[in-house]
């Protein structure tokens, strides 16, 4: 059986493994590619990772006296949250929005919101970006407080929780009580103990790497997680996958651990080299090939005699990744976002019912427009019964496709049972979808695809047209 380090990496990506194109990027122009580690170079089992997270959180919060039976008998449940939501903390809601920041879909607690009860609560329904009362769940790593924030906010409402008077006191504590759970390690020293149970190996990850750094890249290990779990992490992750002398190490010019992102993208900041057990202040310059702890992106422009377009730094988290080192240092930005898979098989196989939703849409636009055309008669008095019978007869025949297109859509394939899919609201796109849109250069699901392509890939993003183009239908040329 031939070794899969000599396999060669380019070829036709997969059904879902694309890279996908936002902002044209010339790869041959990029000198450093950074990373970051968790749910980026390592994918984890998302609902194994935060069912023992959530179990770690429910613990903190069973200590911190929120122990009543109705609390000890919560379970974990995956279809309560999905990256992409946010949270009101002041009314204890999770929110489905879209790009203008209009709520499609909402939950109280774990109870559906819609019609009257939601325009109760939001007569203004939209989400401002800026109002501190929203947070965004924008990565994997959510999706435990996410859910037991839902089904706290029930208990709240028909028990009460001591010393909890308010949604956003429940969130604060939900928060800091997870916060106090990953400080404690329980979690983490699970993972090193059994990764094959949390940690999804991708072994051309680790050639993905290989082949950008033979191309002559610099690459970056920046990550918020510490030393001691990322160094056994990466030894089951990439270990196994690269040539036997070849410690992971090896790939990258610099690897910085507890980077605290966005901190990392905000300011400067204490910087210290890893010496074994010690940490010794950085005085002067990085040296490649060390572990470093801390510090900040000027510093890492500074050794890398590097700034702007020349270096793409790739991660999970749409806000402490991507929109940070996008808006402050104008780096190049890939974001990860695993669900892509999902999502696109599911559009794939809506694909026969989606060409049949479009010819209703288009016989429903029709029949429109001909009832507009037949009430500006009636406005300049010419109308008769003939055309009022056949006003009427439209507005039958519109309902008749409104009833087929609702079936059609009620039927078609969903990535998620409860919150649909992650990069539309509705109609329109996702407010995550959004984001990605506007600070991720390219976006993919696995680093793992950037290796179906040369490490000096022309990335060309496609002429997207406004709704007056497709009116000539063709483009302007300048």
């Amino acid at each position: 059986m031939k070794d899969i380090r000599e396999e060669p990496l380019i070829g036709s990506p997969e059904a879902g493994r694309g890279v996908f194109v936002n902002r044209t990027l010339n790869m041959k122009q990029v000198k450093a590619i950074g990373y970051d580690m968790d749910y980026t170079l390592v994918h984890y089992d998302a609902v194994a990772w935060e069912e023992r997270a959530y179990l770690a959180l429910k613990k903190r919060l069973l200590d911190h006296g929120w122990d009543a039976p109705s609390v000890q008998a919560l379970e974990f449940d995956p279809n309560l949250a999905v990256r992409g939501l946010v949270v009101d903390t002041q009314r204890g809601n999770l929110l489905k929005v879209n790009r203008f920041g209009y709520i499609k879909a909402a939950t109280h607690g774990c109870r559906r919101l819609s019609g009257q009860p939601l325009r109760a609560q939001y007569d203004r329904p939209v989400i401002d970006s800026g109002d501190q009362d929203m947070v965004y769940l924008d990565t994997l790593f959510s999706l435990s407080e996410g859910c037991i924030f839902a089904q706290l906010v029930d208990i709240y409402d028909q028990e009460g929780l001591p010393g909890c008077h308010s949604y956003a006191k429940l969130w604060e504590t939900t928060r800091e009580s997870l916060d106090q759970a990953h400080i404690e390690g329980a979690l983490k020293r699970d993972v090193i103990a059994q990764p094959e149970r949390y940690i999804q190996a991708d072994p051309m990850a680790a050639q993905t790497l290989l082949d950008q750094k033979r191309a002559g890249k610099k690459l970056l290990l920046i990550t918020n997680s510490e030393w001691g779990f990322v160094k056994p992490v990466m030894d089951h992750a990439y270990g196994p996958y690269l040539p036997e002398d070849m410690p992971w190490e090896a790939l990258f010019d610099l690897i910085i651990v507890e980077s605290r992102k966005p901190g990392f993208f905000q300011g400067s900041k204490r910087m210290f080299e890893i010496c074994g057990e010690l940490l010794r202040p950085v005085q002067g310059s990085l040296e490649t090939g060390k572990v470093y702890l801390g510090g900040d992106a000027e510093k890492v422009e500074a050794h890398l005699g590097l700034s702007g377009d020349d270096i793409l730094y790739v991660g999970d988290h749409v806000y402490g990744d991507v929109i940070v080192s996008k808006s402050r240092f104008k780096w190049r930005t890939c974001v990860v976002l695993r669900e892509l898979e999902k999502e696109l098989e599911a559009l794939a196989d809506d694909r026969g019912q989606q060409g049949r939703i479009n010819e209703l849409m288009r016989a429903k636009e029709l029949l429109e427009n001909e009832s507009n055309d037949l009430r500006l008669l009636g406005l300049r008095d010419r109308a008769t019964d003939e055309t009022r019978a056949r006003r009427e007869q439209i507005r039958l025949e519109v309902e008749g496709l409104d009833s087929e297109l609702g079936e059609i859509l009620s039927n078609l394939q969903r990535t998620h049972p409860s919150w649909g899919h992650m990069m539309r609201a509705g109609n329109d796109e996702s407010l995550l979808a959004q984001q990605v849109e506007r600070y991720a250069c390219i976006y993919t699901s696995r680093v793992s695809n950037l290796g179906f392509y040369t490490p000096f890939k022309y990335f060309r993003a496609p002429r997207l047209a406004m709704p007056h183009d497709q009116e000539v239908g063709h483009w302007f040329e300048p």
